[in-house]
């Protein structure tokens, strides 16, 4: 695995040769998770998921800061109910932030940057970024990957279907955790929004178990008021809805644990080194870019 921040200036060279030529920047952000989690969870959950990846493809991996990531002024600034920890950067000056970095990466040797999210906010922000790229005709290649779309892993009833189809591969999960995802299931809930939900505690937990505070799962409500489900109904959106006052939205992760955190990374990683190669095999992006 390369990070690198840990490669001397001698081992640059292998390094982009090993890799492919690709370096992945994961992101997340700094926001409040309900009581339970810590403010950098995304983050954590993106280079946990691109670390188990890279041991299947081999690429660089960058060291970004926790505050890099999109964060609403209304999560952060304006802290609408008291709450602290959020960064919330002007996109523009992440867009500026983000070009050059990307710049250095490409000084430095590499002509193909995946930026890799596991923050549900970015999907708004980096994809405006790379046609920000393509009109400024950068002669490097950069792509956006996010783990928030693996359907094999967020959704209940394809997890659990995975499991029990290929119960070998998923040694870690004992009998009762079956249940606790059959339970989650038939509920009727999916795992519970997408913020602090069932799925990011798990995921957390394979690394960062000690983050976590399961004591606190009850200690604020993370479900919808409905109060603006008149304006969702009729496609309108605002990152001001009165849905989710207190700025988390998921049921508490009651039965969440390793062993199922372990099983979902598993399939997040999978997914994940399908797309390294896919970046590695890429032409097209970079005959794109020489015309």
């Amino acid at each position: 695995m390369l990070f690198w921040e840990r490669l001397r200036e001698e081992e640059f060279d292998k390094a982009i040769k090993a890799s492919e030529g690709v370096c992945v920047v994961p992101i997340g952000c700094l926001e409040k998770h309900g009581q339970h989690q810590p403010t950098g969870c995304d983050l954590y959950i993106a280079r946990t998921v691109l670390e188990e990846a890279a041991k299947a493809e081999e690429v660089v991996i960058f060291p970004t800061p926790h505050w890099v990531g999109d964060v609403s002024p209304y999560h952060s600034r304006l802290n609408p109910d008291g709450a602290h920890g959020g960064i919330g950067l002007n996109p523009l000056t992440l867009f500026r932030l983000l070009e050059e970095l990307c710049d250095e990466i490409y000084r430095n040797g590499f002509n193909k940057i995946l930026l890799f999210s596991a923050h549900g906010g970015n999907a708004w922000l980096l994809p405006q970024f790379l046609r920000h790229q393509a009109e400024k005709k950068k002669p490097y290649a950069t792509y956006f990957y996010t783990v928030d779309d693996n359907v094999e892993a967020a959704d209940p009833e394809r997890l659990l279907n995975n499991i029990l189809t290929k119960r070998d591969e998923f040694p870690m999960i004992t009998d009762e955790d079956i249940e606790i995802l059959k339970g989650w299931l038939f509920a009727g809930w999916g795992f519970g929004g997408g913020h602090a939900n069932f799925v990011e505690d798990a995921q957390l937990m394979v690394r960062h178990k000690e983050l976590i505070a399961p004591e606190r799962y009850d200690a604020e409500s993370g479900l919808s008021t409905h109060k603006a489900d008149y304006l969702y109904e009729m496609g309108i959106r605002s990152v001001r809805s009165t849905n989710y006052p207190n700025n988390y939205s998921g049921y508490a992760p009651h039965g969440s644990n390793e062993r199922i955190g372990q099983a979902i990374i598993k399939l997040d990683a999978e997914r994940a080194a399908k797309a390294l190669r896919a970046v590695k095999e890429d032409v097209s992006c970079l005959k794109a870019v020489e015309h």
